[in-house]
């Protein structure tokens, strides 16, 4: 039964939504509260380290026989044993946001990254039966911000050094590591965390038979290369997660040393990055359309990591009511899906599926707190709201009337769209002003050719107004593009709630 407090909280956000005369307030979301979580049953500090170690013994039972798919399982057990400590716990996780489950999105990249960082393990382990020719380094996930990218390439990070003894990992978040200091360019390169986690690594490989010669001679390892050769001759395997991969694009001495990492068989390489330019600089060579466009952003063209070294997959948020399901079954366990009292069109079009977004919408409920976060819209004129009202139009002329059902467009048509936009601005003597109309002013000035296209829906996508729809086909030219959430277009259609059964209720 929910607790009066919770009820309380509830007549008020139901309340507010139903009786404000302003369209923010009007498009606030009444929720059903949640019931509190359930302890899985770990009572202090000490019994999860023991707990782990079981696992990680079962762990290296799986190496001799190769058996990724079993470590893999083992790993997500591991996942939720983290997630279960106390947050001030070192080695707590945040396991309401690493949804890693199927059918949750995020569960084939936590999967391929485990059994990627595995398979490196095994072929550098004297206990492995047999060896593969395993020279792909990785994967670069790209993905709207808050599906996840972060927490599941963090958590696999922790886990790879947690659960196999030769593994040393490292995450880096690219964009804090590159931010000037009071004008100062950083002091050190991001590889230098590979040369940290084998000094913080010290003892436990020292007992596993690591000669104390090795980090002796960390010390004049010169480069990120070196590291992973040094490493490598001793038996370990270096993984190496880089976040926001776009920042360190620019310097060709990190980029050189990322490229030696891309072709070095002991190493585990992932890659992630919020914008759609992930997959271009990956994959960009002199000859391609990708080559032009981050030459135009740069000023110049690396070297590619093609997918032959580093494999490109999207992370998409939530699109099905299962994963909902599963999601709300795994947070909630002493509940069900079926009775938490939840609309799950609601949570989605709030949300549009970002697991970040859906978490912070169950804690707050979940603490009795008013959440409620209307989405915001360009003002009328400007060249972000001109898409949006261009797929609304769509939208609705198709007839879908489900958040889970979003109309999609190709990326021509809105090449196409900005031709109009741009006309029409430039015969009513439109003055765009302001941070949300710089995209457009920019995108007024590049030049015609095909690659500046795609500097304009990039831009769409960085200021959320957009976002890509993979259709499960990777290797497609590009993905098509939609709402980046469903309550834009609810927002647009004056519609203060998703429905159910097909009728909306218009405001």
């Amino acid at each position: 039964m929910r607790s009066a407090r919770a009820n309380v909280a509830y007549r008020r956000l139901s309340t507010a939504a139903a009786s404000s005369s302003s369209d923010d307030a009007r498009f606030l979301w009444s929720l059903q509260p949640f019931r509190s979580t359930r302890s899985l049953g770990f009572t202090s500090n000490d019994e999860l380290p023991v707990a782990m170690q079981q696992l990680r013994a079962e762990a290296a039972a799986c190496i001799p026989k190769r058996r990724a798919g079993d470590f893999v399982r083992i790993a997500a057990d591991a996942l939720q044993m983290l997630g279960a400590l106390p947050s001030h716990h070192r080695l707590w996780f945040d396991s309401k946001v690493a949804f890693v489950r199927e059918p949750g999105p995020a569960a084939p990249i936590f999967n391929a990254v485990m059994a990627k960082v595995f398979n490196k393990a095994c072929d550098h382990s004297s206990a492995c039966e047999y060896r593969l020719t395993n020279t792909s380094a990785g994967y670069a996930t790209s993905g709207q911000k808050g599906v996840g990218k972060s927490t599941v390439l963090r958590a696999c990070t922790a886990l790879a050094a947690t659960l196999l003894p030769n593994v040393v990992s490292a995450y880096v978040d690219a964009h804090a590591h590159m931010q000037c200091i009071n004008g100062k360019a950083p002091s050190s390169s991001p590889f230098t965390m590979l040369r940290e986690a084998l000094l913080a690594r010290k003892d436990a490989l020292l007992a596993e038979g690591i000669p104390t010669a090795m980090f002796e001679s960390l010390s004049d390892a010169g480069d990120a290369n070196d590291i992973a050769c040094l490493a490598a001759q001793h038996g370990l395997v270096t993984m190496l997660a880089i976040d926001e991969m776009v920042c360190v694009y620019p310097s060709a001495d990190i980029w050189m040393q990322l490229h030696q990492l891309a072709t070095h068989s002991s190493t585990a390489l992932f890659l992630a990055d919020s914008t759609s330019r992930l997959r271009e600089i990956v994959q960009s060579n002199s000859n391609s359309r990708s080559s032009a466009l981050t030459k135009r952003r740069f000023g110049m063209t690396q070297p590619s990591l093609n997918d032959t070294k580093v494999a490109h997959i999207s992370l998409p948020p939530f699109t099905e009511r299962s994963q909902y399901s599963a999601y709300l079954s795994a947070r909630f366990p002493s509940s069900h899906a079926d009775t938490l009292g939840i609309d799950v069109d609601r949570l989605h079009a709030l949300t549009g599926g970002r697991v970040r977004s859906i978490s912070n919408v169950c804690t707050s409920i979940d603490e009795h707190k008013e959440y409620a976060s209307p989405p915001t819209v360009p003002p009328t004129g400007s060249w972000q709201r001109f898409v949006l009202d261009r797929l609304r139009d769509l939208q609705e002329k198709a007839g879908y009337t489900s958040p889970f059902q979003m109309v999609s467009v190709p990326f021509e048509d809105i090449v196409r769209w900005r031709a109009v936009w741009q006309r029409s601005a430039t015969a009513s003597g439109v003055q765009q002003a302001g941070a949300a109309s710089a995209a457009a002013a920019r995108a007024a000035t590049l030049a015609d050719e095909p690659a500046c296209g795609w500097d304009v829906v990039e831009d769409l996508i960085d200021e959320d107004v957009i976002s890509a729809v993979y259709a499960g086909d990777e290797d497609a030219a590009s993905p098509a593009y939609t709402f980046a959430t469903p309550a834009q277009y609810l927002k647009l259609a004056g519609l203060t709630r998703a429905h159910r059964g097909g009728a909306a209720t218009a405001s």
